[in-house]
């Protein structure tokens, strides 16, 4: 994902798609996957508990990034 606003739709990350047009399938299919397996997660643990940063991480941080591997 871009790490500037969308010249489109001026979202980080963008929602229009206009920041993925140029991406391989490939790399689009993998985004999905991921996405999907946040939703699965976010839905199935909708209680849990994320730290603000990336370290130290809570039980909830680290479940989650084993479920979305």
């Amino acid at each position: 994902m871009s790490l500037l606003d969308c010249e489109k739709c001026w979202q980080i990350p963008c929602i229009c798609g206009w920041d993925y047009r140029k991406w391989p399938v490939k790399d689009l299919s993998e985004m999905v996957r991921v996405l999907n397996d946040v939703i699965l997660f976010k839905q199935s643990f909708p209680n849990a508990k994320f730290s603000d940063l990336s370290e130290p991480m809570t039980e909830d941080d680290k479940n989650f990034m084993k479920f979305v591997k």
